[in-house]
């Protein structure tokens, strides 16, 4: 099975809510197992070639069956922690990406972070975990 360099995107928005997605290609293989970023506040959404599909989550192990060559997308809202009216959201032993929009202020990044950049209006943060973010809307 090949699997192509991950990246986790974080997306944060306005009105406090995150996301948390990956889309990606793999090839070959039955099943691939990813440790997820961020502990899932509840439902995980899970498509394989653009249809829904079933997962085993095990703590922050994901398993997915995949049959072939597959487009894989997975999407879930991040379980986020409140303290002194700011948001926030700790992140595994991963490399992520994190989508800032311009309404949106950081408090406090805990992240080893690698790169940043602007693009249409939003800031771009790639970071290594373990750490945690913090924001408000």
């Amino acid at each position: 099975m090949i699997i192509p360099l991950l990246l986790w995107v974080i997306t944060l928005y306005g009105n406090g809510t995150a996301t948390v997605g990956l889309n990606t290609t793999i090839t070959g293989g039955q099943s691939i197992t990813l440790a997820l970023p961020v502990q899932p506040q509840s439902y995980i959404m899970v498509t394989v070639n653009g249809s829904p599909w079933y997962y085993i989550l095990n703590g922050s192990l994901i398993t997915v069956p995949i049959f072939g060559t597959a487009n894989v997308s997975i999407t879930y809202v991040p379980h986020a922690l409140m303290e002194n009216n700011f948001i926030g959201i700790n992140v595994g032993n991963s490399t992520v990406e994190i989508t800032i929009p311009s309404d949106v202020l950081i408090a406090n990044i805990t992240l080893s972070l690698i790169n940043m950049t602007m693009s249409n209006n939003e800031l771009i943060i790639i970071a290594k975990g373990p750490g945690g973010n913090s924001y408000i809307q």
